[in-house]
């Protein structure tokens, strides 16, 4: 595991917490995916969630995965930022949700739709994307989007700079896909709002390890793009690019930036 990347749960979300007695759905972290689940890249964001007693809790969470109970429902699997445990919410029960970091309130399923690419309601989306190929693409561009949002956040704060040059770099990964617009703000908001854990790096470490040697190389000039997107070069930054530098390729940041 790298030893620089230390996961840090959110600093106060821009909502108060309102959570009730007890949550009925409590699970333990598992970071296998079944066959019909679906990966996330620990998307950080809030929803209001109303149980099976009517009550309607509001709370920040990382979302981790989708999978689907025995009915066929959605299933959001989450760290719960205010409980500091997992949980699984039903996604029909998602009345809303809302920026984590602005506070901003929004529809929940065209919320779920932008930011993790999943309908609640299992409809057709009515923005010029196929969830099928965005399933794909996300897949592709996972172990970049992890690795490049931890290096970005390393130093608590991920600028506009930054996301542009993981953007960039991940929609070359995908280019064979041919995105339309709307599937690139898609990718866009992805990356802006990944927040990865310890557990995440290290999976992403290993799938980038089996990619093609080629796309190692270019993801590690994009860490070093990113590095330097906000023209600050921080030593929390320097010294995650020389552990990632060194997982994959061997060699250190001294021999990536000369100087």
């Amino acid at each position: 595991m790298l030893h620089v990347f230390e996961r840090d749960l959110p600093s106060v979300s821009a909502r108060p917490a309102r959570l009730p007695d007890a949550d009925g759905m409590v699970v333990t972290p598992d970071t296998s995916i079944g066959r019909d689940a679906v990966s996330l890249e620990d998307q950080y964001f809030g929803i209001v969630y109303e149980d099976s007693d009517g009550f309607e809790s509001t709370r920040a969470v990382i979302a981790r995965k989708i999978k689907f109970n025995r009915d066929g429902i959605p299933l959001l699997c989450a760290f719960c930022c205010e409980r500091e445990a997992y949980r699984e919410f039903r996604m029909d029960r998602i009345v809303e949700c809302w920026d984590a970091e602005t506070g901003e309130y929004a529809e929940a399923r065209a919320f779920l739709l932008e930011v993790i690419g999943f309908d609640k309601l299992a409809l057709a989306a009515a923005e010029d994307v196929s969830l099928e190929k965005m399933e794909h693409v996300f897949a592709m561009i996972r172990p970049h989007v992890v690795l490049l949002g931890a290096l970005s956040k390393c130093d608590h704060y991920m600028h506009k700079a930054e996301v542009t040059e993981i953007v960039r770099h991940v929609l070359s990964v995908a280019d064979c896909m041919s995105l339309s617009d709307d599937e690139i703000k898609r990718v866009h908001t992805r990356v802006r709002r990944v927040r990865p854990s310890p557990d995440s790096v290290d999976a992403a470490l290993d799938e980038l390890r089996r990619r093609p040697p080629a796309q190692v190389v270019a993801f590690i000039a994009a860490a070093v793009a990113v590095v330097k997107a906000d023209g600050k070069v921080k030593d929390d930054e320097i010294a995650m690019l020389d552990d990632l530098a060194l997982e994959l390729t061997g060699l250190g940041v001294e021999d990536l930036m000369p100087g």
